[in-house]
């Protein structure tokens, strides 16, 4: 059963996300985009409330990739890239973390196909653009290349945890 924590974090979450979600289809991105930050940001948080692993990276990918969806929808293609590239690599990062939680490895490298297609679905909307496409490509990169870039964990993004 979950407790008051969890289920008041959820739901906080849930709403924000709805909220944004409503924003988003009206074509008010700004104030899509303030909720979706308000809601990643408390998932981040709390990140340690939510009832499963499993639970806590999905909504972490959906908080990451609705404010990348809306940044693009912003003209912010730089941001997006961003974006899409430190969620994806916090995934991959937190599938070879030795210290990570088995359930948070599992649901690391079941989310990160994810965040993979839409790392490649971006990087084919933006076709060739200077500044986003190096970006981008050096992201699906890391992630092909058999995690090497894993071996200095000092110089890399935060694990989620």
């Amino acid at each position: 059963m979950a407790n008051s924590k969890q289920t008041d974090v959820c739901e906080s979450w849930k709403q924000l996300t709805s909220e944004g979600n409503t924003h988003f289809h009206a074509h008010a991105f700004t104030r899509a985009l303030t909720c979706y930050e308000h809601a990643r940001s408390m998932l981040l948080q709390h990140f340690e409330a939510w009832a499963t692993a499993d639970d806590a990276v999905a909504a972490l990918v959906v908080s990451y990739l609705n404010l990348a969806d809306t940044q693009q929808r912003l003209g912010r293609s730089q941001e997006a890239a961003d974006t899409l590239c430190m969620v994806h690599d916090r995934l991959i990062l937190s599938m070879h973390h030795p210290a990570a939680e088995p359930a948070l490895r599992e649901a690391a490298r079941r989310h990160q196909r994810e965040t993979f297609a839409a790392l490649t679905q971006f990087a084919k909307a933006q076709g060739q653009d200077s500044h986003v496409s190096p970006l981008v490509e050096a992201c699906l990169a890391r992630s092909k290349s058999g995690m090497a870039y894993m071996h200095d964990t000092h110089n890399i993004a935060t694990p989620i945890h």
